[in-house]
């Protein structure tokens, strides 16, 4: 019998008590049971269901038909990819492009879940990630604002932002070093956001947010080709759309790469890569330095170079989680040496 778990549905009526709802843990990460269910709850029309009826069924293709559906989707892919990504397209497994394919094309699997990171896993939370689902396409109504959902996110030291009807929240241990990835209980006591685990979200290496910027949403941070690929931004004649990218600010707008997508506030420098489904965390090597900085992912050096600016690197860090789209992001948090300095790129010549 696989393990069971509790999380909770918050409604934003507050008249309405918070729902406790069982889930079992045999789907793992790659067909996580809160992440199915909470797409399937905001699904808002059939149409999807009828999408996915004119998809081939990946399962019942013979090896040469995955192959050759593989084959095409790569290449309609890194068509769409800016100069020099489309070589790590290319080294991306069969396995790979179909699992991304299958995730995206499955009833529900569109962009109306959002996954808003509470928490990240850290050792003085014992490595246990809190996350929120809410609905991307909740019609931005006064009467159906989630006052609870909002005030939770706000215990957890994150800005407040407004959230609209119903919202998940679940609870998982992800410790990537010794390969755990499970869930747990998260109950109706723990939304209160003078509970204790809020508390020490706040605190110094909690996991939570400092005060000084919005909780991380892992989902909308990542645009998608055929809901589970990086897309490019490019302009009309092929190069990259630079002129179109937002300028560097410390109000933590996101200005995306080829190969990332960085934000800056006063304090810190957050860096977000999009990894394949399966990545662990010892595929990843981090080398932060005072001046510059490594990253390499499955091998790959995705980022090298000096600095836009000095950070402290006993204060900076990774995490590595699961997205909505299936897919892992890669999420680095600089600490500024010098806070108020504003980074002009997160490498600079």
């Amino acid at each position: 019998m696989p393990a069971s778990f509790l999380y909770v549905r918050i409604p934003p009526q507050l008249s309405e008590a918070v729902e406790e709802i069982k889930g079992d843990t045999s789907g793992g990460l790659t067909d996580d049971f809160v992440i199915t269910n909470a797409r399937k709850y905001f699904a808002k029309s059939a149409d999807k269901e009828a999408l996915a009826s004119q998809i081939p069924d990946i399962d019942k293709l013979e090896d040469s038909q995955k192959k050759q559906l593989a084959s095409q989707l790569r290449e309609q892919i890194k068509g769409q990819a800016a100069p020099g990504v489309a070589d790590n397209l290319a080294n991306l497994s069969d396995d790979v492009i179909l699992s991304m394919y299958k995730a995206s094309t499955a009833p529900g699997a569109s962009n109306s879940c959002e996954i808003i990171a509470l928490t990240v896993p850290t050792e003085g939370n014992q490595r246990k990630a809190v996350s929120m689902y809410a609905n991307n396409n909740a019609k931005e109504d006064p009467s159906q604002q989630n006052l609870r959902a909002m005030a939770l996110m706000q215990g957890c030291g994150h800005q407040n932002r407004t959230l609209y009807g119903d919202v998940f929240v679940a609870r998982c241990h992800d410790d990537e070093m010794k390969d755990i990835w499970t869930r747990v209980d998260f109950t109706k006591e723990d939304i209160s956001p003078e509970s204790e685990w809020c508390r020490s979200a706040r605190a110094s290496g909690g996991g939570g947010g400092t005060g000084s910027s919005s909780a991380h949403s892992l989902s909308n941070s990542m645009t998608k080709t055929l809901g589970g690929m990086p897309q490019m931004v490019s302009s009309a004649d092929g190069g990259a759309a630079a002129s179109q990218q937002p300028s560097p600010s410390m109000d933590g707008t996101e200005i995306r790469t080829d190969e990332y997508a960085w934000s800056q506030t006063d304090d810190e420098v957050e860096v977000k890569f999009t990894a394949p489904a399966g990545t662990k965390g010892k595929q990843v090597k981090i080398k932060f330095q005072r001046k510059s900085i490594e990253v390499k992912l499955l091998d790959k050096t995705v980022l090298e170079g000096k600095l836009g600016g000095t950070i402290i690197v006993d204060d900076s860090t990774y995490t590595l989680q699961d997205a909505s789209d299936n897919n892992r992001e890669l999420c680095l948090t600089m600490a500024k040496d010098s806070p108020g300095s504003l980074w002009l790129g997160v490498v600079v010549p």
